[in-house]
């Protein structure tokens, strides 16, 4: 952690100079421009794994109307199960 005030040999405080503020000007935006591309990173992750629960979905609904015999449904199911446990826990992590 930088130090804001940094005693003298004469005892006196100083103020940081221009270029300690702009390192941590810098610092601060480097760490936002983190966070803020992870919090993208994230929210991608989740429309990613809310389109396949969609895709899954209809795949379980083709299967109910007989479109689809090669799938076998407790498949489907067990995708469908593991997709929801992804997307809430990535929604606890996310609050």
């Amino acid at each position: 952690m930088p130090r804001y005030e940094e005693q003298t040999a004469t005892g006196f405080t100083h103020a940081p100079g221009v270029v300690e503020n702009f390192l941590i000007g810098l610092r601060v935006v480097w760490r936002e421009c983190r966070a803020m591309g992870a919090r993208l990173v994230r929210a991608y992750e989740r429309r990613a794994l809310a389109k396949r629960l969609q895709e899954e979905y209809c795949r379980l609904g083709r299967i109910q109307a007989g479109h689809d015999c090669q799938t076998s449904r407790a498949l489907v199911m067990g995708q469908i199960g593991l997709l929801k446990d992804e997307l809430d826990a990535l929604e606890k992590e996310a609050s």
